[in-house]
């Protein structure tokens, strides 16, 4: 594909998990094969940092690259398409953090997935941890979007039972965040419902039975899906806690998504029942047809916490995350901008309830 787009050069971005799996080396040979010449970055590490992302950026302008390939996850992906901006605009990458503000179209990049869950490889966004002020950042612009998707589900069928779980449910988050967001849409709707079924449907099983490559398929497929759907709309509150709880407690991120999902729904769900509903009847639900809005919020809530449960995702209290930190939550919580774009604005109050009730699990 690169050949026929006029393309000689590319940077391939990856980090070591992958490559140490053996995924990395046939992709080089093909792209080697067809006359691509590679340059190999191979430092990406989980939630890159603003420094690992110039280091990129800085080796695809030094090596005079005309194209990008990420392969890996979600850090491999938006690492890359961060890379991609400050290797093609001037100044910092921080100047690029926000909405909209990306001046040149980047090289054309190509995401290969390797997991089912952050749908990157659909979205023009990417999320960065900033080590200096201890919080992760976003920056989104259409420039931003991968040219081109290779979704391959034999590349996830090594991933360990654990990352199956997070990210499948990162996957999850999006789908359901997406249709509780202040900016849902009947369009977005569409491919979320469509991702929620096919991951109730089909995570347990790759958790199980790594190998099932149908399952595996209908992941990738529904990660995709629920990129798009959050493209179109955004998150909420459940990533806004999540990527608190990263910068703090440097958990896995679909792992913190999956703890934060159920309160997500909470906060806002009884003033939306059309959505909740929805969101039960993808997971096959049955919801009693008399039931009031909080009823429907409630069970809606708990349900994602069996389900996240069913998956293997630990509690606080597993992680070994103390209640002393409790103050220091709330507060980076609140500072995330993407929790008030709930349909419900959320106290600080409200936040602290929360994360004691996740203590309390």
């Amino acid at each position: 594909m690169l050949a026929s787009w006029g393309c000689k050069r590319a940077l391939c971005v990856f980090d070591k998990g992958v490559n140490d799996a053996g995924i990395v080396a046939p992709i080089l040979r093909a792209l080697r094969d067809s006359g691509i010449e590679v340059v190999e970055f191979g430092d990406v590490i989980a939630d890159p940092t603003i420094e690992i992302v110039e280091m990129a950026g800085i080796c695809a302008q030094r090596e005079n690259v005309d194209s990008i390939v990420a392969i890996g996850g979600g850090s491999s992906i938006d690492a890359a398409k961060a890379a991609n901006v400050f290797a093609t605009n001037p100044g910092e990458l921080r100047d690029y953090f926000g909405l909209g503000l990306v001046k040149n179209a980047g090289l054309p990049l190509i995401a290969i997935p390797t997991t089912a869950g952050t749908g990157s490889e659909m979205t023009c966004i990417a999320v960065v941890t900033d080590v200096q002020n201890k919080r992760k950042v976003g920056m989104a612009d259409p420039k931003m979007a991968p040219a081109l998707a290779l979704l391959d589900p034999v590349l996830s069928q090594s991933l360990p039972k654990s990352v199956t779980a997070a990210t499948g449910m990162d996957a999850f988050a999006h789908a359901v965040e997406s249709m509780t967001h202040v900016a849902a849409n009947p369009m977005a709707d569409s491919l979320n419902v469509g991702a929620i079924k096919l991951i109730t449907q089909n995570l347990q099983t790759c958790v199980e039975d790594g190998q099932n490559i149908e399952a595996r398929s209908n992941m990738l497929l529904a990660a995709a899906m629920a990129g798009m759907g959050f493209g179109n709309t955004g998150c909420h509150l459940g990533h806004g806690f999540a990527h608190a709880m990263g910068s703090l407690w440097h958990l896995p991120h679909g792992t913190a998504c999956a703890l934060a999902l159920p309160y997500a729904v909470l906060h806002c769900g009884y003033i939306i029942p059309g959505q909740i509903r929805a969101i039960a009847e993808a997971m096959g639900l049955s919801m009693a047809a008399d039931a009031t809005p909080g009823q429907l919020t409630n069970e809606v809530s708990e349900a994602i916490f069996a389900f996240s449960r069913a998956m293997g995702i630990p509690t606080l209290r597993e992680l070994g995350i103390e209640q002393k930190d409790l103050p220091r939550i709330v507060e980076a919580s609140m500072a995330e901008p993407v929790v008030q774009l709930s349909p419900v604005p959320l106290t600080e109050v409200q936040c602290r309830a929360y994360y004691a009730d996740m203590f309390s699990r």
